[in-house]
């Protein structure tokens, strides 16, 4: 079983609030942006807030 956190919001580049599922994974954070889910590798470190 992999560790995993649920979050409701991700911050972009430009610092602004993005609605969004993500997912804190062992290999890095997965985000999913409606049906387009992407993985964001552990060494980019984006900020993101528990809802």
């Amino acid at each position: 079983m992999v560790n995993s956190r649920s979050t409701g919001a991700v911050e972009d580049v430009n610092g602004r609030g993005v609605a969004a599922v993500t997912w804190q994974l062992n290999m890095g954070t997965y985000v999913e942006f409606g049906n387009d889910l992407k993985l964001i590798p552990k060494e980019l470190n984006l900020r993101t807030y528990d809802e």
